[in-house]
């Protein structure tokens, strides 16, 4: 059995780019952030002031029966959001007609 090098690459959205405001926006809007005081941030005071980072925008394969599909998000982490105080993470959907070409690799690497 052989095993093939899987290529690892982050892509992110830069904070020039139009989609990076709105995937800011849509994650305020997400269930969890709802009542907080500045949702896009979620600051909880009580943990050392952890808050939501975007980590990277990627793309999910997923599978049901015979069919397959791909979904593109934009992905986030809160290590201990105010609400649940815990770990979070949040995939926000890319919008239609979002520029592909505008994703800036920040890091390629071997994988498993």
């Amino acid at each position: 059995m052989s095993k093939e090098a899987v290529k690892l690459t982050l892509q992110v959205v830069m904070p020039d780019n139009p989609e990076h405001k709105l995937l800011w926006q849509q994650l305020a809007k997400i269930r969890i952030n709802k009542g907080l005081p500045d949702p896009t941030v979620a600051l909880n005071t009580e943990s050392d002031h952890e808050c939501w980072m975007y980590m990277y925008t990627t793309d999910e394969r997923h599978r049901f029966l015979w069919f397959t599909w791909t979904r593109y998000v934009h992905v986030f982490r809160h290590r201990c959001h105010p609400a649940t105080k815990c770990e979070e993470r949040a995939a926000i959907p890319v919008r239609r007609g979002f520029d592909f070409s505008s994703l800036v690799t920040t890091w390629t690497g071997g994988g498993i």
